[in-house]
């Protein structure tokens, strides 16, 4: 599907970007792209604990998760 994604202006290259990840803890979102060659790419994430004060600040013990991206890997098959 990336190749077949074409601009409008010809003269603009094609992007690979095939997904954006934002989480929690991230300010941007941070474009995931498809390496030439690849055929997919695998996500690592990671869990995150953290605590978080309710309306009325009451801390919740970390109870909370978040999923943080860990790292992105493409995959290459022959």
């Amino acid at each position: 599907m990336v190749k077949l994604s074409r601009p409008l202006d010809l003269d603009v290259k094609p992007s690979r970007v095939i997904a954006l990840w934002k989480d929690a803890t991230s300010a941007t979102a941070v474009e995931i792209p498809l390496p030439d060659g690849a055929s997919a790419v695998i996500l690592s994430l990671v869990n995150t604990s953290n605590a978080e004060l309710s309306a009325d600040g009451r801390l919740d013990d970390a109870d909370n998760t978040t999923l943080v991206l860990g790292g992105v890997h493409p995959v290459f098959l022959q």
